[in-house]
């Protein structure tokens, strides 16, 4: 208390005291202040949720626009479905993360909402996997056997008409046949031909064959030879193509491609 006092009484004594306090709480203050904003972490931080917020914005403002368009459902599914977040969901799972629910719960409404024949108007029903087979072509029933395409079959309760959907499987190892056109077409088997050494380098053939038409083909690559530095230079490699086919048939019917309606 005395030493409180006798503070008071030096203050009153001598003004210049009081500058001094002031003085040394400001320097403080703008210490403080200035040490927290060049702090790395708090500049990262920032910079991150300024990102987040423009990646998170422009997937919305995208995902409304398709949401409200004029288009038709499968039109709308395939817009959609080009939204991939990909590896963002990963660096950015805050804002992405109900992004990516609200565009799954989209697609699964464009998917399997009620459909309307454009031709008579009736209401189409949805046929199961299994009955689906009666409506599809061989082709198409082995591109959803090996998950390379997926179909929806929609069809009026007196059939009088028949709506074919396409849509994209799960798997990555086809591509569309030169020869048949349909995504039946994948690597088989890998042969290494010689191997890459130090001094030379090497061969391998790779062997590719359409499920559906027994289209083959066979590629070529050069393997580069082995590097003994750590260096990234290397031999750069090549490769050629070869191709075979042998005929076969396959089912009949037709469909219009893309998802659109298919009278029978």
């Amino acid at each position: 208390m005395l030493a409180a006092v006798s503070r008071v009484e030096e203050i009153i004594d001598n003004p210049d005291v009081i500058d001094e306090i002031y003085a040394q709480n400001i320097n403080y203050y703008n210490e403080n202040e200035t040490s927290f904003f060049k702090n790395p972490f708090f500049i990262y931080l920032f910079f991150y949720l300024i990102v987040s917020l423009f990646i998170g914005g422009w997937f919305v403002i995208k995902a409304r626009s398709i949401d409200v368009s004029k288009e038709d459902l499968y039109d709308k599914y395939q817009d959609m479905s080009k939204l991939g977040l990909g590896c963002l969901l990963f660096l950015f799972p805050l804002p992405l993360y109900f992004i990516n629910r609200y565009v799954k719960s989209k697609l699964k409404l464009y998917r399997f909402s009620p459909r309307f024949s454009k031709k008579n108007g009736k209401q189409f029903y949805l046929k199961s996997e299994w009955a689906e087979n009666d409506f599809l072509e061989k082709a198409q029933i082995l591109e959803e056997k090996i998950k390379s395409k997926e179909y929806d079959v929609w069809v009026t309760e007196d059939e009088s008409d028949i709506l074919i959907l396409e849509y994209e499987g799960s798997s990555r190892k086809y591509t569309n046949c030169k020869q048949c056109r349909y995504k039946t077409f994948g690597r088989i088997s890998t042969k290494i031909i010689h191997k890459a050494t130090y001094d030379s380098s090497g061969e391998k053939r790779e062997d590719y064959l359409c499920k559906n038409c027994n289209y083959q083909e066979s590629k070529t690559i050069i393997i580069p030879r082995l590097e003994r530095s750590s260096s990234s230079s290397s031999s750069s490699g090549g490769s050629s193509w070869s191709s075979s086919s042998s005929s076969s048939s396959f089912g009949g019917g037709s469909s219009g491609g893309g998802g659109a309606g298919v009278s029978w």
